[in-house]
């Protein structure tokens, strides 16, 4: 597991999330989500849904904890969680499943900051590529992913509960990537 370390000149830090991170990301996700669902989601947005999403999610945090094809990559500042991208990797393609940040820190770079550490790790694992799903109202999120150079390959019309999503995905540079 990585060390924590200092970004830039400011005191959130950007880390993987370690055991003792486990809680405090949990409830991250748990207020994040239903945040995000309220925010963005459509009127009929199915507490069916909001419940998957977040017990995944939870599953996933685990995951982290246990297997180095899973991860979760933190954004900390006093002590609390700010920030969260997690996700999987497998055979060659990094995977986020799920990324927000705290509405407070919005539009501050954190977001960038947590896709460029997730970028890392997955050239550091030999990924050549990273993709995501995001639902088509959840516009800040998507032009964040379009500026940080990943590029639409398909929409998924009606898809999970009924939401429209767009696949997103970037393709990492082959000098810069790593065998595992």
């Amino acid at each position: 597991m990585e060390t924590e370390k200092e970004m830039s000149s400011s005191s959130i830090v950007i880390k993987e999330m370690e055991k003792k991170d486990r809680e405090r990301a949990a409830k991250f996700v748990r207020r994040m989500m239903r945040w995000s669902v309220k925010t963005y989601g459509r009127k009929g947005y199915s507490k069916e849904s909001l419940d998957h999403h977040i017990s995944t999610a939870i599953r996933t945090l685990d995951l982290a904890l246990e297997d180095p094809n899973h991860y979760c990559t933190l954004a900390i500042k006093d002590g609390d969680v700010i920030g969260i991208a997690l996700g999987q990797m497998l055979g060659g393609v990094g995977r986020i499943d799920w990324m927000a940040v705290t509405p407070e820190y919005h539009r501050q770079g954190i977001g960038k900051r947590l896709m460029t550490e997730v970028e890392r790790q997955m050239h550091r694992r030999g990924c050549h590529k990273i993709t995501l799903l995001v639902i088509n109202s959840y516009l800040p999120a998507l032009g964040l992913y379009l500026k940080w150079g990943m590029v639409p390959e398909a929409t998924l019309k009606e898809h999970l509960w009924g939401d429209d999503y767009v696949v997103v995905s970037k393709w990492l540079e082959r000098s810069k990537r790593q065998k595992a």
